[in-house]
């Protein structure tokens, strides 16, 4: 048994080399076709380079995963970081291990700053862990680990909420410190992943920054995207694309939008009649500016969350104007000290939208003992958060711990909000109302034990309000999503004008119905910028029904532009999959490149690994694993050379080393429980959110498990170092004959195999007399049954069978390298002609730009010698760009040269 046992954790240590996806319908997940997409993408790439941007609520994270999984069993992922925002680490953890068994260690505040207590200050703390998590604000903020990102590379780097690192038009074009983060990280990994719902604010730069970061050789213009030159990079689709219908239209069940409209109080209307007939001296040194700058839109905006938060405001302003750090005459303070006193006057019962949010929960008869019937509660502003946070316990008799607050304003949001987000998906816990700012509005599932969500004010951006449903509104929810809305109704006109969120309730609909990207209604892919939009409309007093007629004549430009190859089209028409690379894989991937097995899957594996490493005298267990085979479940506690001595990382002394796992994932007494059947992970994975731990201790036992590296360790010491297993096998082989079992592999210059094969070679008298493939050896000699080792094996014999074993099975080897290389060289011709192709147009846009510049060189002015040497400057930056990526294709494909391959003898049967 150990022989079998070391051969097949041989074969399991082998990268494949298969361009045949081997995780769809595997993972821990429900097998969606349109999620296969992504993965064919990735596959079909030599160097994955993807920008996944489906619809909010689609499953990106889980096409990751798969796309990481595959990576990881092709030897492509070794080295792994994710890049997320602070609220979304330990849901994206928890998603990639508990789905498809994928660690990552979690480096938050907590656990970076014992890791700093406890390394020395010169110590790269990306060196320690192969795979991370870490948030973009700590790489934002934290100088020593931005130096880190310097030193460090990796095989893949995810970035999530990748829009946020996006160049924005509202900056000028210009790059936020997130964005040039990013950037940075794209340069550090031979994979990227980008992932985003939104990935553009509507202009093509912020589109280009994001395809520059995949490949900066497909963009010689920014401002001239063109679909053909990407789409074999984006992956783009919304739940009205027919493809995700088909897959998701069972499961899930259509959104019911409700809306609540109220009149307002008679205090309320003199507050708001103010603000709209408002004329202030600050806001006349502003004309010409954009109305959302203007003071009075920023009242309006306040007012529409809450009178507190609009007291609150116009108090600021009035103590900036005293203190002269604001703009504002005297005039200007007076009016603002009289709208003060009108808002100072609107009590709880005067606030007529907060009394109908309560009507409401008496009209659904919520009252909060109902543990599956939470509620997520939107607002923008802060200090209307914290009023409804006050006025609430004091309503509805709450105590703290059934309120809770995200909205970023702790010094430890990265820790405290995790374990908030955590709790109100667990069915125990006292938790009843999350009040949430769009700061919880990306990425975070809130559906688990909540399906009714209420926008206490409605976002100014379209984006934002289906960003927010999201929360609910997404693949997994098993009820039907409630969302709530309120609007008032004041008799104004001027206030009514004013009034015209309630059209982007209406398109949000018919984006769902079937427009497909919500976006082109506002002709944005932003929020903030959305925003401006609307406060256009707001300011301006037209009216709801022009705003709504300014949105549908934007939508029907984006229509007629689906089928062109034009801005509006490279932006907001979806991506299903047009793949440019495929002539170029055929060279750098093989049709068969799986390992043999000699076990007839993973759970039998470790079934038979475990009871070997947990016989007596090797000291691993304190207890022998229990195996229930009909169930398909193992119990086992962990070994102690798989725990943490508590100096790195998350984990603590006697607690698992995050690197095979998180801490989280483990139960009591350091015990796991190891499964294959999907349905038994998505069970614990359910069960957990009734549990006080909301990580299951069950584990996906499948290739991509961390266990069977342990186990391939392990198998290692069952032989001698720099030897073989020998094992004789009489009457199965004739006698005198030597079958000797070998792994070869031909690399690239980076070390991954291009040829990579296993074999068994026969030699009978020193001669050889048969190759033939693993697979064909295990059945002529029924290797993977029951396989007894009797007698002794003749050494002798079998070393003398090395030599020409080894020297056939480098001609093999050699013969296969001869033919591969015709088709590398060929494939590597049409990469290159293309690259070439992408080149000569970078060189044709620079012309372009610098064409005012005379040929003659002697009579050039000032200003254009200047331009002469930003031009040569940039035909460098082209130059180099072009010889970097021709370089990277070149040492990629090609076969590093060596008359011997290296092969490894693994295994020897004598007959």
């Amino acid at each position: 048994m150990d022989t079998k046992l070391f051969i097949e954790a041989a074969f399991r240590s082998t990268a494949t080399t298969t361009s045949t996806p081997l995780t769809l319908g595997k993972a821990a997940i429900d097998d969606l076709s349109f999620q296969h997409l992504p993965v064919d993408m990735a596959l079909a790439q030599n160097r994955v380079r993807l920008l996944i941007a489906d619809d909010v609520g689609l499953g990106k994270t889980l096409e990751a995963g798969l796309i990481t999984s595959e990576l990881i069993l092709r030897g492509r992922a070794k080295r792994i970081l994710v890049v997320t925002t602070r609220s979304m680490l330990a849901q994206f953890q928890k998603e990639f291990w508990t789905r498809f068994s994928i660690p990552l260690s979690r480096l938050d505040s907590a656990a970076i700053r014992r890791m700093r207590n406890q390394i020395p200050a010169h110590y790269n703390v990306f060196d320690q862990f192969d795979r991370s998590i870490v948030s973009i604000d700590t790489l934002k903020q934290d100088s020593q680990i931005r130096a880190a990102i310097e030193q460090s590379s990796w095989d893949l780097i995810i970035i999530d909420e990748a829009h946020n690192a996006a160049a924005r038009s509202k900056s000028g074009g210009g790059q936020s410190l997130r964005s040039r983060l990013a950037k940075l990280l794209s340069r550090k990994a031979d994979s990227l992943l980008l992932l985003t719902a939104t990935p553009h604010d509507g202009s093509q730069g912020s589109f280009a920054s994001l395809i520059e970061m995949l490949d900066p050789t497909r963009v010689p213009n920014p401002e001239e995207l063109h679909r053909g030159d990407i789409e074999d990079l984006v992956v783009r689709r919304f739940r009205s694309s027919p493809e995700v219908l088909a897959s998701i239209r069972k499961a899930v069940k259509p959104r019911q939008l409700h809306r609540r409209s109220f009149p307002l109080s008679v205090k309320e209307e003199a507050a708001y009649q103010a603000i709209a007939e408002l004329k202030l001296d600050l806001d006349d040194e502003t004309r010409g500016s954009r109305a959302i700058d203007l003071f009075r839109t920023t009242l309006a905006k306040a007012i529409f969350s809450s009178p507190a938060a609009c007291l609150e405001t116009v108090l600021g302003r009035i103590k900036r104007i005293e203190n002269k750090t604001a703009r504002g005459t005297e005039t200007d303070r007076q009016k603002l000290t009289e709208l003060a006193a009108l808002l100072d006057a609107v009590e709880p019962q005067d606030f007529r939208k907060y009394q109908d949010f309560l009507s409401l929960l008496k009209d659904i008869r919520w009252t909060g003992k109902d543990r599956r019937d939470r509620l997520v509660v939107f607002s923008e502003r802060i200090r209307t958060i914290s009023w409804l946070e006050k006025q609430l316990k004091a309503d509805l008799g709450f105590s703290d711990e059934m309120i809770g607050r995200v909205d970023g304003g702790s010094v430890e949001a990265d820790v405290k909000t995790q374990q908030l987000l955590e709790d109100f998906g667990q069915e125990k816990s006292p938790l009843r109302i999350l009040l949430a700012s769009d700061m919880a509005s990306e990425g975070l599932n809130l559906h688990f034990q909540s399906h009714r969500l209420i926008h206490f004010d409605l976002p100014w951006s379209l984006l934002r309000f289906q960003q927010r449903n999201g929360r609910i509104d997404r693949y997994g929810q098993d009820r039907v999503p409630q969302i709530y809305y309120f609007v008032g109704e004041s008799s104004h006109p001027k206030v009514n004008d004013m009034w015209v969120l309630e059209k982007l309730v209406e398109k949000d609909t018919a984006a769902q119905k079937g427009v497909g990207d919500p976006a082109v209604f506002l002709g944005k892919g932003d929020a903030d910028l959305e925003e401006e939009v609307v406060a256009e409309a707001i300011s301006s007093g037209a009216g709801a029904e022009a705003f709504e007629a300014e949105m549908d004549a934007r939508a029907q430009k984006a229509e007629e532009a689906v089928s062109a190859d034009d801005e509006l089209d490279a932006l907001f028409g979806d991506y299903t999959g047009v793949d440019h690379s495929d002539t170029e894989v055929h060279a750098t991937v093989q049709s068969d490149g799986t390992p043999p097995r000699l076990f007839p899957d993973t759970f039998a594996y470790a079934q038979a690994m475990l009871l070997r490493l947990a016989k007596p005298g090797e000291d691993l267990f304190e207890e022998a694993p229990t195996i229930e085979e009909a169930d398909r479940l193992i119990r086992t506690r962990l070994p102690q050379d798989m725990m943490s001595d508590g100096g790195l990382g998350y984990a603590r002394t006697g607690e698992v080393d995050d690197r095979y796992m998180p801490v989280e994932a483990v139960g009591k007494g350091n015990l796991i429980e190891l499964t294959d059947r999907n349905e038994v992970i998505n069970t614990a994975i359910d069960h957990a959110k009734t549990e006080e731990r909301s990580w299951p201790t069950v584990q996906y036992l499948w290739d991509g498990h961390p266990i069977l590296e342990w186990f391939g360790e392990r198998a290692e010491t069952f032989f001698p170092e720099h030897s073989a297993a020998l094992c004789p096998l009489p009457g199965r082989l004739a006698a005198g004959e030597v079958a000797v079992l070998l792994h070869g592999a031909i690399p690239n210059a980076h070390g991954a195999p291009i040829v990579d094969r296993w074999g068994v070679v026969t030699v009978t008298d020193g001669r050889v007399t048969a190759q033939e493939t693993v697979a064909d050896f295990i059945r002529r000699v029924d290797l993977s049954g029951n396989t007894p080792n009797n007698g002794e094996a003749d050494v002798d014999l079998a070393t003398r069978a090395l030599a020409p074993a080894v020297d056939a099975f480098q001609s093999h080897l050699v013969d296969q390298r001869k033919t591969r290389a015709a088709e590398i060289e060929e494939d590597l011709r049409i990469t290159l002609d293309r690259l070439a192709g992408f080149e000569t147009r970078f060189q044709q846009q620079l012309r372009l730009k610098f064409a005012d510049i005379p040929e003659n060189t002697e009579s050039l002015s000032g200003a254009q010698k200047r331009q002469q040497n930003r031009r040569e400057a940039r035909a460098a930056e082209i130059d180099q760009l072009f010889d970097d990526w021709t370089k990277w294709f070149e040492s990629t494909k090609r076969m590093v040269e060596d008359p011997n391959p290296y092969v490894d003898i693994k295994a020897v049967f004598t007959g």
